[in-house]
């Protein structure tokens, strides 16, 4: 049986996958083009449906930081 949402209900959805991804994403950063496109297309999705982009931010900021300290 098939049901009904609301577009609100699809949002938070869609939100909420978007977010995940993201958030796998930048946890498995290693600092590659590659990857760093698939976050800038992550992040690109987000702002389009107004997700707040300063906790991601921060995530990748940190996760760069620890790739630079690895670097040295």
């Amino acid at each position: 049986m098939s049901s009904w949402h609301t577009q609100d209900e699809v949002d938070a959805v869609v939100r909420e996958r978007v977010s995940k991804q993201l958030r796998k994403d930048i946890g498995t950063y290693d600092g590659t083009p590659a990857a760093a496109k698939e976050i800038l297309r992550g992040l690109a999705a987000a702002r389009m449906m107004n997700i707040d982009l300063d906790p991601f931010m921060d995530a990748l900021a940190d996760k760069q930081r620890h790739l630079d300290s690895d670097a040295a």
